[in-house]
């Protein structure tokens, strides 16, 4: 059996200077527990989302351009999906600062650690971006990164969930029209949660099934 946690990030911008992180979605999952070696289910799932503090008689894009945050990120993506911004800014239990979901991050990565003495790995679906970010904002609050144990010691392994699948279906990497056509081809046996567009506890659960729909394949 192998314990995997992904997850999934919402950034207001890719510089992790001048923008924020305000979600991080998270499913914990386990791998090849089943008695065929190839069962894979999903135990937690959870977000924790940042108070983004908009005012009403704001729109998001003059609040956007107020904070300085990148104009690209808000023009392309976050512009088309105002909804979901007005709802995690609605969320009874969104946090007040970037500081307190940090805190929230490393208790539950405290937890995992003393649950699963066996220790675990992570996983992403955009390991260059999500891990980075995630990696860099437990430094910024003197906490160890995800590679490392809370007390700062050990070695964490990273899975990359699209290169783990180009593997197991055989694919050429990089070859994404001939990666999708396999995906497509695939049996879907595993329920998934309910649609939530970019919602991150739904994304993060579906990159675990991902995952543990490549690792079943024969």
């Amino acid at each position: 059996m192998t314990i995997i946690i992904t997850f999934d990030i919402e950034t207001t911008g890719q510089y992790i200077q001048k923008d924020l992180c305000f979600a991080i979605g998270y499913c914990v999952g386990e791998i090849g527990g089943g008695s065929d070696g190839k069962k894979a289910r999903y135990m937690e799932t959870g977000k924790w989302l940042v108070d983004l503090g908009k005012p009403a008689d704001q729109s998001w894009q003059q609040f956007w351009a107020s904070k300085s945050w990148e104009k690209r990120c808000f023009d392309e993506f976050w512009s088309k999906h105002t909804d979901l911004l007005d709802r995690f800014n609605n969320d009874p239990e969104r946090l007040p600062n970037l500081e307190t979901m940090i805190v929230k991050l490393n208790n539950a990565l405290r937890r995992w650690e003393h649950a699963f003495p066996g220790g675990f790995l992570v996983a992403f679906d955009t390991l260059n971006f999500d891990s980075v970010w995630l990696n860099q904002l437990l430094q910024q609050h003197h906490y160890a990164d995800l590679a490392r144990q809370r007390d700062g010691t050990g070695w964490r392994g990273a899975l990359e969930v699209d290169s783990y699948r180009f593997g197991r279906l055989g694919v050429t990497p990089g070859d994404w029209n001939a990666f999708y056509a396999t995906i497509a081809a695939l049996p879907q046996s595993i329920e998934r949660p309910a649609e939530a567009d970019h919602d991150p506890a739904v994304d993060a659960t579906n990159i675990f099934l991902d995952l543990a729909i490549a690792f079943a394949m024969k």
